[in-house]
């Protein structure tokens, strides 16, 4: 199923603290439910996950779940039903949220329709969104929404899984156009480093932490790693904001400036201990 082009695309990472911790959830918006809110909870005791239903995304909606171990290998994929768990394969380090596949019969029929229509060019090319959340928050973890341009989505989902292997260790691809990737690590002071990647070089940055305006280009240390320009801030501890309960609930937004464009992501931080 091709994907038309959209802007707003958010992320969502949980690196806080979740050793010990009951319930870690993340959210992210994605294009691929019509950016429909998603929330991953996680049990790292039970090691099991759970999609939870909202108004956007009703109970019982099939979510697709890939998971990618260390390097990026993927070591499995499952459905589930929004509201319902499912196991965490060990190893694994982050998962893709989308929709289920359609049912064989339906595929088929489309595709029947496609090739008795002359409209239809054999080269057309779509725009097919990917959503990578961690599920594993023992150190620093990457996160990434990104739009793969592609003929179909078997070519899309190839071009995806060399992504994701190679993301950090070298230039995006022509074919990838990434809309949010970022790093982040919660230090023993437990100040927390975000480093955001982009193609192009930043030439502004806004970059909010709980809703307040923080870090702008000049606050920002900036480099060149393996084809990407990086671009990195520091939240003080005293800014991260831990409850008498143990709940940590933060948040952060970014946008940066390119040449060509503008890329920018919305987080959601929680942890119940």
């Amino acid at each position: 199923m091709s994907r038309q082009t959209g802007v707003g695309l958010g992320i969502a990472v949980v690196t806080l603290g979740a050793l010990g911790a009951c319930k870690v959830s993340a959210s992210a918006k994605s294009p691929a439910f019509g950016e429909a809110e998603l929330e991953l909870e996680v049990d790292p005791i039970s090691n099991t996950g759970t999609v939870p239903s909202n108004p956007d995304l009703p109970e019982g909606t099939c979510v697709q779940i890939t998971f990618y171990g260390p390097g990026g290998a993927a070591i499995g994929t499952t459905t589930t039903a929004a509201g319902s768990s499912f196991e965490i394969p060990e190893g694994a380090e982050s998962a893709e949220l989308g929709d289920c596949p359609e049912e064989p019969e339906k595929k088929d029929k489309k595709a029947r329709r496609a090739n008795a229509s002359s409209l239809v060019a054999a080269d057309t090319l779509h725009q097919f969104p990917f959503t990578i959340l961690p599920v594993n928050f023992t150190g620093p973890r990457h996160s990434a929404s990104f739009w793969v341009t592609a003929q179909t989505q078997d070519e899309a989902d190839l071009i995806k899984e060399d992504f994701i292997l190679e993301m950090l260790n070298e230039p995006p691809p022509t074919s990838v156009k990434p809309e949010g990737v970022h790093r982040v690590t919660v230090n023993p002071d437990s100040s927390v480093l975000v480093e955001m990647f982009s193609a192009g070089q930043p030439q502004s940055l806004s970059f909010r932490w709980n809703g307040m305006d923080l870090f702008d280009l000049d606050d920002a240390t900036t480099s060149f790693q393996n084809g990407w320009h990086v671009t990195s801030v520091s939240v003080p501890s005293s800014l991260v904001q831990i409850d008498l309960a143990g709940v940590s609930e933060n948040s952060f937004e970014y946008r940066i400036q390119m040449p060509s464009r503008e890329i920018a992501s919305e987080t959601r931080v929680v942890v119940t201990q």
